[in-house]
């Protein structure tokens, strides 16, 4: 209190004008000096009210200043009915401190009810602050559970939740959320059974129903590209096995075909790129056997021309190839022994020489090489053998003349004049030359063959 009164003088003097205070002469006053105390005193308290109501409106402020702050927290907890629906021990002591400081500012003890307000208020800020996380961390832990798909500990917890905030939409979301875990764990345990009877659209059927369930459930994402990647690769598998079926089957243009569209999913696939190569192989391998079997048909066919062709395009695939290299010389020399067989077929008659008759047998010789080549051309050979056994048979011709006419035959020589003459000869075509002094000669081409009647040779026209 003599502080207050200290204070209180000190601030009058300092707020008078200066010059206006003015040192009291007690002994002129005539007064002793106990009045004159007592005088100062009550001036003292007359100065002093004004300065106490000042204080206490001050006090009075903060106070309400802090009141407010409190009730606006208060409004919060009790508008989201923060902590338990039962009572709540730590909240109610909160609230008793706060009264018993609306019984200091009722007082009008205004320092100690700030002070009141001012616990009470970080109490409860304390308290706010503690359901929060308290709310956050059993929010936490419930979410978990419900990941682990753990329904009764789920369910226990967003339960214990909702005791520290009942109105929150997060609680009710999560309750909702497990009520629907019994039908989500039965989804997703076909699903799973599914899977590892690797039955994947059935697995994926599954998982889509606990998906529609609830979408938020931890392992949907995880195991959908689980399946996913299953069913890719299953059909990526079939893919393939169908390419090669394809191309076993000699279906090139489906075999490349479908490791094209494996290789466009899959592009470092080591299988469809081997694949392609294998399928690239094979039609060359079928475009070169089937050139070697149309050759062959043509040759059966004594088509050499089409065969030669269809050989050297079998040549510019592959310049290597045996059997091609081989059949075209085989060609060529089969056309080369036909065309000479088919020379002296066509003429048989010049066999009569015996150069012809010599190169016949040597290409009949060379024919022999060739047998069984083909029908076709055993026919001709056998028909040419049987030509030249014909030729080199002797056949008897008789020639008649008058006795005075020379008669010469080709391959023969000079024969003479007679006016019957028999000679031997093999079978094709002869010039019979007659001469005669004083008369023109006379010629004429034969054709020596079994049974022939005689010939007559005769120079009867004179020059």
């Amino acid at each position: 209190m003599v502080l207050l009164v200290f204070a209180a003088v000190a601030a009058i003097v300092v707020y008078l004008p200066m010059g206006e205070v003015q040192p009291i002469d007690r002994e002129e006053q005539g007064e002793s000096n106990v009045p004159e105390v007592a005088a100062s005193a009550d001036v003292e308290d007359e100065l002093l009210s004004p300065f106490k109501d000042s204080q206490l409106e001050r006090a009075r402020a903060r106070a309400q200043e802090t009141l407010d702050r409190f009730s606006a927290m208060q409004d919060h907890v009790e508008v989201n009915m923060l902590g338990s629906h039962e009572v709540n021990t730590r909240y109610r002591s909160i609230l008793d401190r706060a009264d018993q400081g609306d019984i200091y500012f009722a007082d009008r003890a205004f320092d100690q009810a700030l002070e009141a307000y001012e616990v009470a208020t970080e109490e409860l800020q304390a308290y706010i602050t503690d359901m929060d996380r308290r709310f956050d961390e059993l929010m936490v832990a419930a979410n978990e559970k419900l990941d682990e798909r753990d329904e009764d500990a789920a369910r226990q917890l967003f339960n214990e939740a909702g005791d520290v905030k009942p109105l929150d939409v997060q609680v009710q979301a999560g309750l909702r959320r497990v009520q629907l875990l019994p039908e989500v764990n039965r989804l997703l345990r076909e699903s799973r059974r599914a899977v590892l009877r690797e039955e994947w659209r059935e697995a994926a059927s599954f998982l889509e129903q606990a998906r529609n369930k609830d979408p938020l459930t931890k392992g949907l994402a995880s195991l959908g590209q689980e399946i996913q990647e299953a069913i890719r690769e299953r059909d990526f598998n079939d893919k393939i096995s169908r390419a090669h079926a394809a191309l076993a089957a000699g279906d090139f243009n489906g075999a490349e075909s479908l490791f094209n569209e494996a290789l466009q999913e899959t592009p470092e696939s080591s299988a469809a790129q081997t694949g392609l190569q294998q399928t690239a192989r094979a039609r060359t391998r079928s475009q070169i056997e089937q050139l070697r079997l149309d050759a062959l048909e043509r040759e059966a066919r004594l088509d050499m021309e089409g065969a030669l062709t269809l050989y050297d395009q079998a040549l510019e695939i592959d310049r290597s190839l045996q059997f091609a290299r081989d059949g075209r010389q085989r060609v060529i020399a089969i056309v080369s022994v036909m065309r000479s067989m088919n020379r002296f077929m066509s003429d048989p008659g010049i066999l009569s020489s015996d150069e012809e008759f010599t190169a016949a047998q040597e290409v009949l010789t060379t024919a022999e090489e060739h047998r069984n080549f083909s029908a076709d051309y055993d026919e001709l050979l056998g028909n040419f053998s049987t030509l030249l056994q014909e030729a080199a048979i002797e056949l008897p011709l008789v020639l008649l003349s008058d006795n005075a006419t020379e008669i010469s035959v080709t391959t023969v020589g000079v024969l003479g004049v007679f006016e019957r003459h028999e000679v031997l000869l093999r079978p094709g075509r002869y010039e019979i030359v007659g001469s005669s002094d004083g008369c023109v000669d006379v010629r004429k081409t034969i054709t020596v063959r079994p049974g022939m009647e005689p010939i007559s040779v005769v120079c009867d026209d004179p020059i």
